[in-house]
């Protein structure tokens, strides 16, 4: 699903993509929190008309290594958009790994954006900050699957 909706905390980041080409990208970035609006495992949502890519698949294992700010995610295939081919996507303004550290990851594509899938341990950070934002969407038995 693309677009705000209940169980998507939007957040402020910055995105740029890096290769052969270093391309800044203006997205509509989201705590997708597991449960709602058909979120499996909660997740980061970033999205844009611009996130189009030419991929046969869905999605790629990824190396995901923490910056100052941020962290870099770097797909095992580079993301293909015309003569381009992104090897490293960076995301600043999320800080949810330590600097240096690399963890394994997922790189997802889809409708009007991409996602990115983290280990427990990032998962439980990211769910902390979706937490402080919007505390309601943690309250008890709620009937998460609204769309």
């Amino acid at each position: 699903m693309t677009g705000p909706c209940k169980g998507k905390v939007p957040i402020k980041v910055e995105v740029t993509l890096y290769n052969n080409h270093i391309w800044k990208v203006d997205v509509d970035a989201y705590i997708h929190i597991k449960g709602y609006a058909l979120a499996r495992i909660t997740h980061l949502d970033l999205e844009s008309d611009e996130l189009k890519f030419e991929n046969k698949v869905e999605g790629y294992g990824a190396i995901i290594v923490g910056k100052e700010n941020g962290f870099v995610v770097i797909p095992r295939e580079p993301l293909v958009k015309g003569k381009h081919r992104y090897t490293k996507i960076k995301i600043s303004g999320l800080d949810i790994i330590e600097k240096g550290k690399r963890v394994g990851g997922y790189l997802g594509i889809k409708e009007g954006g991409i996602f990115v899938g983290f280990k427990k341990e990032i998962l439980q950070r990211l769910e902390e900050i979706a937490r402080k934002i919007e505390p309601d969407l943690f309250k008890s038995d709620q009937s998460k699957l609204e769309v």
